[in-house]
């Protein structure tokens, strides 16, 4: 019997050292950048392990994350999902068998702090309030008993893995179900570490990302806030990552058109990132675009050159004249040139965005038609109709390659068309553009009075010719 025994440990040692050795290689692979044999590596860790353990094993959960993460760096986002909740499943599974939860295996010496954190346990993972209880763990500045440090191992674990279904649903643009992860997440974490603890406040930060990309710019600048409170409790007034959540909390601000709330939030980021990194920095170059922004909303056009002109500096010396960010700081001048009446500058500014553009994100792209329109409109207003006219018809073909020529982006292109041909006399064409954008608008629900005006004038002057 003794010697069946022995040979039985050893076969499940050599399966356990196989397992192990498997998922040593996939997380060198892994860190390497080679995803799919990592994956290759993962499936058949987890494979020898669900034969040997059973399918909610511990260390399976581990696996799953591992192969959650190589998926989601393959953008096999939904293979990542899959992956990550099956992950969590296990490791809620273990979260509820840890000795910290059996009543028996309690000493009495931790019996208060174990109890607090068995309600606290219950009420996240029923979805309450942690209001009433957050903060009951072992007595603050004793060392964590064995079976409280399990507890809150595994409480940090299934935050963590929370995080990373957020994240890959973040990526999916289903904010909604990014939204309820992370705050799960947050629940998890705060029964971990209580409220105000720095990973929160990261996690609390993506929130309010999710939100903004939502338009609940409401719930947004709450979760900015909140964010930024415990950042600066935690690190700091004077910190990069609270410059960071400054610059956020501007983004709100300035998307909701207060220009002197964006204004403050920006200016104390710009000062802190040119203060811990440096005036040559690309995040010192990000906050003087975004302060040109502010200035060119309030017409205030000459800060805007100004900050625009020394972001682009920064921008071009770090990165080289091809970079999509130097694009977006030259499109951003172009449009402050165009509005001061320095068109050969504006001119100027477009050709270089469209240059890069056309060059990284090829010439159908729809983030060069706001460039081809501002061009289009710089030369029709010099006069130059027939390359006015050239620019607005490429800007139309990239607009109803995407998004189709019932579009209301394509009606509104075709508009501006229109009023080439109505400058160029050609009446009879303008009006069948407008009878066509007037269709669009109409099947759309949007507002076509200015159509109708425009087709108005066009017969009035027909009839007085």
């Amino acid at each position: 019997g003794g010697v069946q025994n022995d040979s039985h440990q050893q076969q499940q040692t050599g399966i356990i050292t196989i397992a192990t050795l498997l998922s040593s290689i996939g997380r060198v692979h892994q860190k390497k950048g080679n995803f799919p044999p990592a994956v290759a590596m993962f499936l058949e860790e987890l494979q020898i392990r669900e034969d040997f353990f059973g399918k909610d094993h511990t260390s399976i959960g581990a696996t799953y994350t591992n192969l959650g993460r190589s998926y989601y760096k393959l953008g096999s986002i939904d293979d990542a999902i899959t992956a990550y909740k099956e992950s969590l499943r296990i490791k809620k599974k273990r979260l509820v068998e840890v000795d910290l939860l059996s009543p028996g295996s309690i000493s009495p010496k931790n019996a208060s702090g174990a109890a607090s954190l068995q309600q606290k346990v219950k009420i996240a993972m029923t979805g309450g309030k942690l209001d009433e209880v957050a903060g009951a763990t072992d007595s603050p500045g004793q060392p964590l008993s064995p079976e409280t440090k399990s507890h809150s191992d595994a409480l940090g674990e299934v935050s963590t893995t929370l995080n990373c279904i957020g994240l890959a649903y973040q990526d999916k643009m289903e904010f909604d179900k990014a939204l309820n992860a992370y705050k799960a997440s947050v629940k998890y974490k705060t029964l971990q570490v209580g409220k105000d603890n720095l990973d929160i406040a990261v996690t609390t930060e993506t929130i309010g990302i999710c939100y903004f990309n939502k338009g609940d710019y409401i719930n947004a600048i709450k979760s900015f806030e909140e964010s930024l409170r415990v950042k600066q409790l935690c690190l700091g007034l004077d910190h990069v990552d609270v410059a960071t959540t400054l610059n956020n909390i501007g983004n709100v601000h300035y998307t909701l058109g207060n220009s002197k709330a964006a204004m403050k939030s920006y200016g104390r980021a710009l000062e802190l990132k040119r203060l811990l990194l440096g005036p040559d920095h690309l995040d010192v170059a990000t906050m003087l675009n975004n302060i040109g922004s502010v200035y060119a909303e309030e017409r205030s056009d000459e800060k805007a050159m100004e900050y625009y002109l020394e972001a682009l500096k920064v921008r071009r010396k770090k990165l080289g004249d091809d970079n999509l960010t130097v694009a977006t700081t030259q499109f951003n001048l172009g449009e402050v040139y165009a509005k001061t009446g320095y068109l050969d500058k504006a001119l100027e500014c477009f050709r270089e965005t469209l240059r890069i553009r056309s060059i990284k994100l090829g010439k159908y792209s729809t983030e060069i038609v706001r460039v081809l329109d501002s061009m289009a409109r710089i030369f029709l207003a010099d006069g130059e109709l027939e390359r006015s006219l050239e620019y607005f018809a490429d800007s139309y073909r990239v607009t109803e390659k995407h998004f189709g020529s019932d579009s209301m982006e394509a009606a509104l292109t075709l508009e501006n068309i229109a009023i080439v041909r109505i400058e160029q006399g050609l009446h009879d064409i303008a009006m069948k553009a407008l009878e066509e954008v007037l269709r669009i608008k109409r099947s759309r629900g949007a507002d076509a009075s200015m159509t109708t005006t425009r087709m108005r004038s066009i017969q009035e002057f027909c009839s007085n010719a």
